[in-house]
């Protein structure tokens, strides 16, 4: 009976190899499953990880882009604003510039047209003076050379003085003397 049950511990040993062998196949096909879940887990909580990461990195740029819009267009009305107050003051410069040019201007012209007024006032009163001056010289010449023939009409022996028509007479004919 030994013998057989030394065969029998030998079948018996062979079956716990086979069995040991079996159950370290299904123990390795079993861990590669598993090492196969695992890293699929592991891949798809990567992937999950990097979707996030990029959803996350997408709203802070979106975040930082939308301030930086808002920061420039704020900005932009800033400037359009200094620009717009900066162009008002030059305009009222400008304007306060061109009135008081156009007054000095129309002062100039004032005074020039009053200087020219004068002058041609100054001037038309001396020409009638002069005018005057020759009408009364003439005027006193006639009456001077009617004097003179009065005296030699006296001394001619007529006694009587001319008479009116006889006057007329006599400034048509020194009217000739007053045209000279």
């Amino acid at each position: 009976m030994l013998f057989f049950q030394e065969s029998d511990v030998e079948a018996l040993r062979r079956k716990t190899r086979l069995l040991e062998m079996s159950q370290e196949e299904k123990f390795h096909e079993e861990k590669d499953k598993i090492v196969q879940i695992l890293e699929a887990g592991f891949a798809q909580r990567e992937r999950l990880a990097v979707e996030k990461c990029e959803e996350d990195f997408n709203k802070k740029f979106d975040t930082a882009m939308q301030q930086i819009r808002d920061q420039h267009q704020e900005e932009r009305v800033k400037w359009k604003d200094d620009q717009d107050q900066e162009l008002a003051a030059k305009m009222a410069t400008l304007e306060l510039e061109q009135n008081t040019k156009l007054t000095a201007m129309i002062e100039e012209a004032k005074v020039e047209l009053k200087k020219r007024l004068d002058e041609e006032k100054e001037l038309a009163l001396k020409q009638q003076h002069q005018q005057l001056s020759l009408k009364a010289k003439r005027e006193l010449e006639a009456l001077r050379t009617r004097f003179k023939m009065m005296q030699t009409a006296g001394a001619l022996g007529e006694q009587r003085s001319p008479s009116v028509s006889e006057c007329e007479s006599l400034d048509v004919s020194l009217g000739f003397f007053e045209i000279f």
